[in-house]
């Protein structure tokens, strides 16, 4: 056992820390970024001023979460009183960078390990993976706040957490951190037609362990991408991309031409974009089931508490829905793919790995669309005519 599995495995508690100082110091930049990027401004220079005298705020007055406390939130040198966010969002940060680091790396949350237990050097895998999660999530962090304050997701955002999921693609690729040895060893029919198995008479079914990219981007892997390869990280976190952004272009398409104006943000579909790059194609349906279930619910809570919300014309922010769907199906993409099984009794993954099925679940997709939309053009006319 090296030094750091050891130091993970008895000391668990140096880890969290540290996860939660980093955390804070990229929460106080992710307040700087969600307040310039939009406004096109540089987010290195100049530093950090009191917005109402104007004076520079110095370094030791501008330590994450102990500077806030210590001055209670206000300039040392006009008491004018700053906003809670950014205590808050330093907070949050430090917190799920914590706690991220305990699902993934601590409590194994995810089923990572096979077979479980400390592996020789797998510490150091799990670090990483952990580093390029809690980058994905400050990518989704700030996208909610952007959105939240100005109903946009700035490129500098979207294009940059692509770029960081295609690289970890490249140095986290499917199945790591598991060798692809032990995978052939515990799941020998791993990279088989998954479909041929649900035939009927047939006994088999067949488990596809998750890893840092949830599943490989087509099943069975052709000879010249295999397992645990650069290639294989690069091209499921490619295809993850474009399959992202397309569905969300194409749902802004649908729904624009139902409503008669425009319906989602194309920086949704960047964003989606980014998740893609981050999960790989296969996770783009749980995030938008996710979303759509949450946005739901957070507007039905509003239109309780507030009857008249739905009246005029409303700006919707979906991109903090969608951020949620991301990070949740980032930590439960298993749970999910299990719940499946226990509704429906069908090992859900044969849905992503046959042509067949694929194509005529879009062809149904397709349909189920233009149906709906079709039925809220109809009732806009009729309500028109009255």
């Amino acid at each position: 056992m090296n030094l750091i599995d050891f130091l993970v495995q008895d000391y668990p508690w140096v880890f969290l820390l540290a996860a939660f100082v980093l955390g804070a110091i990229v929460g106080s930049f992710i307040n700087v970024c969600a307040a310039r990027l939009p406004l096109e401004k540089g987010v290195l220079w100049p530093g950090s001023r009191c917005s109402s005298c104007l004076q520079e705020i110095r370094w030791y007055d501008n330590l994450p979460i102990i500077s806030y406390l210590r001055l209670r939130g206000r300039c040392r040198h006009c008491d004018a009183q700053f906003s809670s966010r950014y205590f808050w969002v330093e907070f949050l940060t430090a917190l799920g960078f914590a706690l991220l680091l305990g699902a993934e790396v601590l409590s194994n949350l995810r089923g990572l390990t096979i077979p479980p237990g400390v592996q020789p050097g797998l510490a150091q895998k799990l670090l990483l993976m952990w580093l390029a999660h809690a980058l994905f999530f400050s990518f989704l962090l700030t996208a909610t706040l952007t959105d939240m304050d100005y109903r946009e997701i700035p490129l500098p955002i979207t294009v940059t957490g692509t770029g960081v999921g295609i690289l970890a693609g490249l140095l986290m690729p499917w199945p790591w951190p598991t060798d692809p040895r032990v995978v052939e060893q515990s799941f020998p029919l791993w990279n088989v037609p998954l479909y041929s198995n649900m035939l009927p008479g047939s006994q088999t079914v067949v488990i596809l362990p998750v890893a840092a990219q949830p599943w490989p981007v087509w099943l069975p892997v052709p000879d010249w991408m295999a397992p645990g390869t650069p290639l294989m990280g690069l091209i499921t976190a490619i295809v993850g991309a474009v399959v992202g952004t397309g569905v969300m272009r194409v749902i802004r398409a649908v729904f624009s031409w139902a409503f008669d104006k425009e319906a989602l943000g194309l920086g949704d579909a960047d964003l989606m974009m980014m998740i893609g790059a981050f999960l790989g194609w296969q996770a783009i349906p749980f995030v938008l089931v996710t979303a759509v279930l949450a946005g739901l619910l957070y507007v039905l809570g509003v239109v309780v508490i507030n009857p008249k919300f739905l009246r005029g014309e409303r700006m919707f922010a979906f991109g903090p829905f969608l951020a949620l769907g991301g990070l949740l199906t980032l930590l439960f993409f298993w749970q999910f793919v299990g719940l499946s099984w226990y509704l429906f009794e069908i090992p859900i993954q044969v849905y992503f790995f046959s042509w067949t099925v694929f194509v005529q679940f879009l062809i149904l997709l397709s349909v189920v669309a233009l149906v709906v939309t079709l039925t809220i053009r109809m009732v806009k006319l009729m309500a028109a005519a009255f």
